[in-house]
């Protein structure tokens, strides 16, 4: 089917890496949801299956990928949502229904109504546990096809708005970023983040500051970065990763972008980000994290391997250089 041949191509691309950067990975897994949501179904549970089979298939093509996840938890939590708002006015809908001769049957059943809500909130899976499915099935009182209708397209318009809110991303983390940077400051920050990017772009057209840039080898998106601010005029110096600590001295503020936070508050960050984050700690420097609300991960960090990006040697010794005596030498690039 399509919606079979859209969920194996975004798979694809993602093991292949031409979808990567997690703001990328975020709005092709809202798209895909929002394809999913406009298919064919007959039931609420029907389209939270559905949801997940795929969801957990995008999860398996790349786990260190964690807003893939973050995005399916907020879709499926819309979904719930919306079920129970309708079960709540189809409820009172029938309630009004009930004449007045009926007004002790109708306090009974409005007690029993809120004893079985009470136990239905209690156990509503929280938003973190949607993929797991720790909350049972949904009640499928959503029947006729006018209804039906009617839920799908508020789901679709919960997708719309979250697509809008994560292209609204970089606009909305720069807007603060004038009550974070002053005049003369110098602000260390790692490889090329486009959140830290716009967030000091934005803060030169009101103050006068200097960056640091660590160049972030083996694929040095450092001096990318270098050059992208000194285009905007932004009195900037590219340093090697290795020259942190010694610069570190120098610094006003550290400002950096992250993979995901973590539930425990830990970040999934660019190789580096800890020894920085270390020389800050002995300087007494703070340290800013720049990021959306959509990389806020409810999973703590247990399996650091699980999470850890391995790319190719190439990177880091390219294989021409490689010789026979080099032959037990094993070479990573996390």
């Amino acid at each position: 089917s399509d919606l079979g041949m859209a969920v194996d191509g975004l798979i694809t691309k993602i093991k292949r890496g031409e979808v990567s950067g997690s703001y990328n990975c975020a709005v092709e897994t809202a798209n895909l949801c929002r394809l999913i949501v406009a298919s064919r179904w007959k039931r609420p549970q029907q389209l939270v299956n559905t949801l997940k089979r795929h969801g957990t298939a995008l999860i398996a093509a790349k786990p260190s990928e964690l807003v893939v996840e973050n995005i399916l938890r907020r879709i499926l939590y819309f979904i719930r949502e919306e079920q129970n708002s309708r079960e709540l006015v189809i409820q009172e809908k029938e309630e009004i229904k009930l004449s007045a001769s009926d007004l002790t049957k109708s306090m009974s059943l409005r007690l029993q109504r809120s004893t079985s809500s009470l136990r239905m909130n209690i156990n509503q899976p929280a938003i973190y546990r949607m993929l797991e499915g720790g909350g049972g099935d949904m009640s499928d009182v959503i029947d006729t096809p006018t209804e039906l209708s009617a839920m799908k397209n508020a789901i679709l318009e919960e997708i719309q708005e979250l697509v809008d809110e994560l292209e609204d991303l970089y606009i909305n983390v720069a807007e603060q970023a004038v009550e974070h940077i002053h005049v003369n400051e110098v602000i260390l920050t790692i490889g090329r983040a486009r959140t830290v990017e716009s967030f000091l772009i934005e803060a030169a057209r009101k103050r006068s500051f200097n960056v640091i840039v660590t160049e972030s080898a083996p694929d040095f998106t450092g001096r990318v970065m270098a050059h992208a601010l000194a285009e905007k005029g932004i009195d900037t110096t590219l340093i090697t990763d290795s020259a942190v600590v010694a610069m570190m001295g120098r610094v006003n503020k550290v400002i950096i972008g992250t993979h995901a936070v973590m539930a425990n508050g830990g970040l999934i960050a660019p190789i580096g980000s800890r020894i920085i984050a270390e020389a800050a700690k002995a300087h007494s420097i703070p340290v800013l994290v720049c990021c959306g609300l959509y990389k806020l991960s409810p999973r703590f960090p247990s399996d650091v391997e699980l999470h850890q990006d391995m790319r190719s040697p190439a990177q880091v010794l390219p294989f021409e250089d490689v010789t026979m005596s080099m032959s037990q030498v094993d070479i990573e690039n996390p």
